[in-house]
């Protein structure tokens, strides 16, 4: 969705991928709560991470015009919002847990009230942010792309790597494909949260009824992947910049 959504940016005002976004994105997520089957799952999914693209990008579109008429530096105050956001969400996530709210409600409680949010919001959004040059697809020179994609590839094989040795160690002998798939949804919805810190833990318990593992076992399978991730992470602390 990368570069599709990034020549769809560039070719029109950003409000309107935007909008397409936020709409595929709020009904994959109505999508993902009330689907019964994998294979409505993983559709839900993949028009979920599609719709997170384009609201990425467009919404990068919008806050970088935006910067362009004010004098001191704002975006940072975008970032800030955004993580308040994120953080308030897992809050409102934790509470109806505890409240023991069926996800297909929950989920479908977020999407229709984002859904009015966003429409009403699109008349305040920016407007002829269209770029006149360098909105054409590349494929001649492809050698960063390909670069690029070669090392997701890598991250995403570690990562699967690292999620399996995980259930080895746990004991953990059936529902991989199940297990595995979760776990790559954890990672798309990470980014509304601190490192994915609460997200992966919340979704594991939500969705071990479905992969049929124990609550428990969710969970710690979540907190044992940010623990060994953040010991991966320590030596960056040490790494000079001039390297």
């Amino acid at each position: 969705g990368l570069p599709i959504f990034a020549w769809f940016v560039a070719k029109t005002d950003s409000r309107y991928p935007l909008l397409l976004g936020f709409v595929l994105y709020l009904l994959a997520l109505l999508g993902i709560g009330i689907s019964s089957r994998m294979e409505a799952l993983i559709m839900s999914v993949i028009f979920f991470a599609l719709g997170l693209r384009a609201i990425n990008i467009s919404m990068n579109t919008q806050a970088i015009q935006l910067q362009k008429l004010y004098d001191k530096p704002i975006n940072g105050r975008f970032h800030g919002l955004w993580s308040l956001g994120g953080l308030t969400g897992i809050l409102l996530a934790t509470l109806t847990i505890y409240l023991k709210m069926d996800i297909s409600l929950h989920l479908g409680i977020v999407s229709f009230t984002a859904l009015a949010v966003v429409i009403f919001s699109f008349f305040f959004l920016l407007k002829n942010d269209r770029e006149t040059s360098g909105n054409q697809l590349l494929f001649g020179k492809a050698k960063v792309f390909k670069n690029a994609f070669l090392i997701s590839l890598l991250s995403q094989f570690l990562q699967i790597s690292s999620i399996l040795m995980i259930l080895f160690s746990l004991g953990v002998t059936e529902n991989y494909f199940g297990i595995l798939f979760v776990f790559i949804t954890t990672s798309i919805l990470s980014v509304f949260s601190v490192g994915g810190i609460g997200v992966r833990e919340y979704i594991f318990i939500i969705a071990s009824q479905t992969i049929d593992i124990n609550q428990d076992m969710g969970a710690t399978i979540g907190i044992l992947f940010t623990i060994s991730a953040s010991i991966c992470c320590l030596p960056g602390f040490f790494v000079r910049k001039s390297l």
